[in-house]
């Protein structure tokens, strides 16, 4: 899969950015290594909330090229579930389509992560705690 089929940015709402998802990224041990990890992590509750929220005035996080394979993986799931295991969205061209699914759940999922997060921090919680909480909640559905 060339990187040249997908846009260049990994995009999310300005205010939603600077709002929910710098915060978690400025905290000292926080369970994630970067902030696209944390924007690939709102996506995920988004996608699990069934909710998603179009961008207003969408700012980069990070360029395409810069994601690893992993974090790649996270949002080539996170649209195939969307679309009910249709993997034609992982075409490249539906590249923008995809990007836009990952974008709007991570859009809508940020306020829920960062609600999450800073009530365990503020709890004296651990992180480890907090993903076996949504683990055992998914894994009872």
């Amino acid at each position: 899969m060339s990187d040249t089929s997908f846009p260049r940015d990994i995009l999310v709402s300005e205010n939603i950015r600077d709002k929910y998802l710098r915060p978690i990224n400025d905290i000292d041990n926080k369970p994630f290594k970067d902030i696209t990890d944390i924007y690939l992590m709102a996506a995920v509750f988004g996608l699990k909330n069934k909710m998603r929220i179009k961008s207003v005035r969408p700012k980069s996080i990070r360029q395409f090229r810069d994601l690893s394979d992993e974090q790649k993986l996270i949002m080539n799931t996170i649209a195939a579930t969307d679309k009910e295991f249709n993997t034609d969205i992982l075409l490249p061209e539906n590249a923008k389509e995809m990007f836009k699914i990952v974008e709007e759940y991570a859009n809508a999922g940020a306020s829920l992560l960062h609600d999450k997060v800073m009530i365990k921090r503020d709890n004296k919680a651990t992180y480890e705690d907090m993903i076996w909480e949504e683990i055992k909640k998914i894994s009872a559905k």
